[in-house]
């Protein structure tokens, strides 16, 4: 018999730790302590689309700031709303990736 192989949800979990891990140690840092790369690293961290097409998010507004805001970040120079949305994801956002984290895994062991 052949061995199953995991489904792409689950392989993309299975290599989601490393990366909620550097989320989770530069959003708890104080942005204002961060090197501008560990900042742009920080708010290029997102995967809203994917979580908000699975259904797999509660907070729909927050998710919704978080997209305006990576967008904001793509068009926007100015260091001081790069300061601002960098705040956002250490006071708001890193709960909201935590949360998904939580419910997948919850998920893939109720299977």
């Amino acid at each position: 018999m052949a061995a199953e192989h995991p489904s792409r949800w689950e392989y993309r979990f299975d290599n989601s730790p490393r990366a909620l891990a550097l989320l989770r140690e530069a959003a708890e840092e104080d942005p204002s302590g961060l090197s501008d790369l560990e900042r742009e690293g920080l708010v290029q961290r997102f995967v809203i689309r994917a979580a908000f097409t699975a259904r797999m998010i509660d907070a729909a507004d927050d998710w919704i700031d978080m997209l305006t805001d990576r967008n904001r970040m793509s068009h926007e120079y100015d260091f001081a709303v790069f300061e601002e949305v960098a705040n956002s994801v250490h006071v708001r956002y890193l709960g909201l990736f935590e949360a998904v984290y939580d419910r997948l895994a919850e998920s893939r062991t109720s299977q």
